[in-house]
């Protein structure tokens, strides 16, 4: 029946229905190999048209993982492989986004695809990757020798900043293996990508970057915050643990509002993390903010009664100053 339709000279090949799909489209877009393979043979259809969404048919293959459907727009040699669609999102990034393995490799060797190319987010394929934790798909990209590993999107985020903060150990693995990242780069709020796993208290690439060597460990972000001060306000015990073994961590930082880690994890009732720092003894238990505050006045004001009284049981003020503090 195709072949018959195809035959007719009148009939339009590039008709659009609603959607703005061509026969063509709805054929890739299905997965129609044999249908797609008598539509190219015509040599009339237009390889490129867009749908409402900016999608070509290499695009909605892409999305699909219609690898043998791929082929076939691939062989013509005048699909437009770095089509964006109304996202400015190309091929590649659709198959990424939908972790299509098969498809992604593909696209990667035929050496006219932009690898580097932003979507409207700023977002590059190795971005959309690193973010997804598609570790096969981050690792085919870096074996390109061709992504840029620092690329920043439109908040400032670099690959190694989105699959920091999404916990993807594996991905921050092969990152940081290339030798290439900048561990230190900073986003639009000032943040680094130890700033993002001391915040969602990820342990393991907490660690991961330490062992770096290279990592910036007071760095401050917008508020004058180090990772340091995340990892305190958060409440994440064992990050903090992480960072007061390693001596260079200036655990009496004050952000620019003058508090301390101290200060936040006692404003917060973190009693937990109160107690870990008391034990240091190294933190500076008195030093006000810049509202008059001390890490234990902050508590109190809080109702946070156990979290004054750490400092009496570790002997570390008098009784009389505990009993002060709570009463204030």
């Amino acid at each position: 029946m195709v072949k018959l339709l195809l035959a007719t000279e009148l009939l339009d090949i590039d008709s659009r229905d609603s959607y703005g799909h061509t026969p063509l489209s709805k054929a890739a877009l299905e997965g129609q190999e044999s249908v797609v393979k008598l539509l190219l043979a015509t040599g009339r259809v237009d390889i490129n048209t867009k749908d409402i969404q900016g999608n070509t048919p290499l695009h909605l293959t892409a999305s699909k993982g219609y690898e043998a459907v791929m082929k076939l727009l691939l062989a013509t040699g005048v699909a437009d492989i770095n089509c964006r669609d109304s996202f400015g999102c190309t091929p590649l990034s659709e198959a990424i986004l939908a972790g299509h393995e098969s498809t992604v490799k593909l696209l990667l060797p035929t050496r006219l695809v932009d690898v580097n190319i932003k979507d409207r987010n700023g977002h590059t394929p190795l971005s959309w990757a690193a973010q997804d934790g598609h570790e096969v798909i981050v690792n085919l990209l870096l074996e390109t020798g061709r992504v840029n590993v620092n690329t920043e999107d439109n908040k400032g985020w670099t690959p190694l900043q989105w699959a920091v903060l999404k916990g993807h150990k594996s991905v921050v693995k092969l990152l940081l293996a290339t030798g290439q990242v900048d561990v230190n780069a900073k986003d639009l709020r000032s943040c680094t990508a130890l700033h993002w796993a001391a915040l969602t208290g990820h342990e393991t690439v907490v660690n991961l970057l330490l062992t770096t060597g290279q990592v910036d460990l007071n760095s401050r972000d917008h508020y004058g915050r180090s990772p340091f001060h995340w990892a305190a306000l958060e409440g994440h015990e064992g990050t903090v643990k992480l960072f007061l073994e390693n001596p260079q961590v200036d655990i009496n930082l004050k952000d620019y509002h003058g508090r301390s880690p101290l200060s936040l994890a006692a404003h917060d009732g973190r009693k937990a993390i109160v107690k870990l720092l008391l034990e240091t003894g190294r933190v500076e238990i008195d030093q006000n903010d810049h509202y008059g505050h001390s890490p234990l006045s902050a508590a109190a004001s809080k109702g946070y009664e156990s979290t004054v009284k750490l400092p009496l049981e570790n002997g570390q003020v008098d009784a009389e100053s505990s009993v002060r503090y709570s009463s204030d």
